[in-house]
Order: C-alpha cells, then structure tokens, then sequence
C-alpha cells in the first residue's frame, strides 16, 4: 500500500484562514465528517489533546496530531499546509498532518506515522509541496513519491536511532554520569567505530560493590549501619566499562519484526534490544517503553 492510497483530496487544506490550532482541528474534523460518522468532535478534540499531553507532536516543519478512537472503523488522515508557515504552539510550522484510526489498527496506524515522517522529514519534499496551488498537486505530488506503508512493524520503525553510548575505555564513575544525564538504567557498549561490544546496566555496576559473601545471606536487614558500596567507591575511577559489560542476550536487526522484540523481552528479561547492521554497528537501541509508547499505546 502506497502513502497516498490513503489520502483524499477532500482532507486536504491549502492555506486555511484559521487563527488558532483548535480552530485548525474543527476543519480538519469537519473535512472529514462523512468518514466520521456519529462520533462527536468534541470526543475526538478531547482524544486528540490527550494524545498531545502524553508524548509532543510537533517535528521540524509539521506537526502529528493523532488518535486513536473507539467506534471508529477506518483510517483518516487530514492534511494542512500554510505556505507561509502557522503559529502551532509557538513554534512555526508549514504542515499539520490529523491521523484518526480505530484502536484496532495499531499496525497501519505506526507504519503511516512512520510513512509521513519520511515524506515531511526530506527537505525537497517539503519545497516542492510548498509550490503545490491546490489539493490536486499535493495529492499528485504524493502519489508520485510512491511512499509505502507496509502490513507490518519492524524494529526500525519503532527504535530510537540517536541513543546515549559507553565506550570500552570509559571509567565506571564516566558511565554512571552518563546514565544519570540521560535518566537511563544501562547503556550500549561500543567502540570508536561505533560496533557493538556489549551492555552495561546498573544492576552490573552495583554488583561491584556488594561482596560475594554478602550474596548468600538470606536476610541483611542486620547490616543497616554496614557501607555496602565502599568497594564500588574505591573503583569507580579506576575500574573500566570493558570489565563489568556483559554481552546482549539477543540482538536485533533493522527487519527484526515487532513480535521477536517482544519475545526478547519477555523470555529473555531484556529491558533494551540494540538494532545493528550485518557487522554489529549500532543503529539504534528498542526499549520496552518504546514498544508501550510506539505500539502498544500508539
């Protein structure tokens, strides 16, 4: 299926006189009312700006607004484009892209957000429509790209390619105050040609500084007043990321499908699955947040 197999005309909205983007929201929805059927605009704004209040919308040069709702049986999308830009939230804007969908439809609806990135995301893409005069050359423009939506979800289309990295040589204090920055658990190990050695989580580095003995007591809540990470002090600058990272249980490529991902982090506990191409380089990193926030949530 083609990106503009599911566009209509009808949807699309060249320069509208609009003030505000609610305003910009009751045209799009109203384009869209005999695909809508019953269901009210006002539960379709509310969708939308909850939707808005879990993760942002807005891109470069356009923004997402999407949903997905209940009773609703096909996909909709609603196109907006301001020639000479529009105020959404602040930041100025040539394109809104609307996208409705059942929430039955989690796979088409991933792989047409994915669809439109690519298409908004091209610097020529976002000139030439910019020249469009009507809905007819958008449409004609779009049809031309030959952009696919396909039936499925891959790990590339959910990973996060620009993903925080230790490196081999990194001291264990380096790595902590790179996963405290980011507010993460555990790290890629790569090295300076960006391939993939290892893993390093926090877990790891704790294990550094409870001692052995320590692990086979059942019951420590006697050692209250006992430092149980002086050890872990004594050789966080000194003790490097190559000696604790340990290797990825599984590793994932670019076509890796949704439901091998999920399997690796149900029967492998894995909370992150690195992507990486034929000769181990990193391409990105695919969390369990990313399959609630990507897939499962939408």
């Amino acid at each position: 299926m083609k990106l503009a197999d599911l566009l209509d005309k009808k949807h699309i909205i060249c320069n509208p006189k609009v003030s505000d983007k609610i305003e910009l929201y009751n045209l799009m929805l109203k384009s869209c009312a005999d695909e809508l059927g019953n269901i009210s605009q006002y539960s379709l704004l509310n969708a939308i700006a909850e939707r808005e209040q879990l993760a942002p919308v807005v891109f470069e040069n356009f923004a997402l607004p999407h949903a997905r709702i209940e009773n609703l049986d096909n996909l909709i999308i609603a196109l907006a484009l301001f020639k000479d830009g529009f105020n959404f939230d602040g930041q100025k804007i040539n394109f809104v892209i609307m996208i409705l969908t059942s929430q039955e439809k989690s796979k088409i609806y991933l792989q047409t957000l994915r669809a439109i990135s690519i298409l908004f995301q091209n610097k020529q893409n976002v000139e030439n429509l910019l020249k469009c005069e009507d809905c007819d050359e958008v449409l004609h423009y779009i049809s031309a790209l030959k952009i696919e939506v396909s039936d499925y979800v891959l790990a590339k289309d959910i990973m996060t390619a620009e993903c925080a990295t230790a490196k081999e040589n990194m001291t264990i204090r380096e790595c902590l105050n790179l996963m405290f920055k980011h507010e993460l658990s555990g790290l890629p190990v790569i090295d300076d040609n960006n391939k993939l050695k290892g893993e390093i989580s926090l877990t790891d580095i704790l294990n550094i500084g409870i001692l052995d003995y320590l692990k086979k007591i059942p019951n420590l809540a006697f050692l209250k007043k006992f430092e149980p990470f002086e050890e872990l002090l004594k050789k966080e600058n000194s003790m490097k990321v190559k000696e604790v990272m340990r290797q990825f249980a599984f590793i994932a490529t670019p076509e890796t499908s949704v439901i091998e991902l999920a399997m690796a982090i149900v029967e492998k506990s894995m909370r992150r699955i690195p992507v990486c191409d034929k000769n181990k380089k990193l391409l990105g990193i695919v969390t369990r947040t990313d399959l609630l926030k990507k897939v499962i949530v939408g």
